[in-house]
């Protein structure tokens, strides 16, 4: 999808009551902008990213493409905003967060997780 996404200038998303889709955050990390409901749980995460937009209604949700692509974000400033968010390193953060090591231990071997505070390789 990638690839898909990186050859669409707007991705218009009018759904309602269904989260904040992986097709939204695979748009944007692409550096697609995107239009959406103005759904809370869009505002909850999407509020303050570049290229995005709310739409209540129909009339707005076309009104709102249309500026957009006559005024598109600059696709890297997306990309990176999205990366910033969603991207592997914030990733990598919150699982290392959520993981329990001995103090003073990594967590970033991928070959290694903690299990009750002792090391467990299963990359052999």
């Amino acid at each position: 999808m990638p690839e898909l996404y990186a050859l669409a200038d707007l991705m218009v998303l009018p759904s309602h009551g269904e989260g904040l889709p992986l097709g939204v955050q695979e748009a944007m990390l692409s550096g697609a902008s995107v239009v959406v409901s103005d759904d809370p749980a869009f505002r909850d995460g999407l509020t303050g990213m570049p290229g995005v937009r709310f739409a209540r209604t129909a009339e707005e949700l076309l009104a709102a493409s249309r500026l957009t692509l006559a005024s598109p974000t600059p696709r890297a400033w997306v990309r990176e905003a999205a990366a910033a968010r969603w991207g592997l390193e914030p990733f990598l953060d919150a699982y290392e967060r959520a993981r329990v090591a001995p103090e003073g231990m990594s967590t970033r071997n991928p070959c290694r997780i903690w299990r009750l505070n002792r090391a467990i390789d299963y990359c052999d």
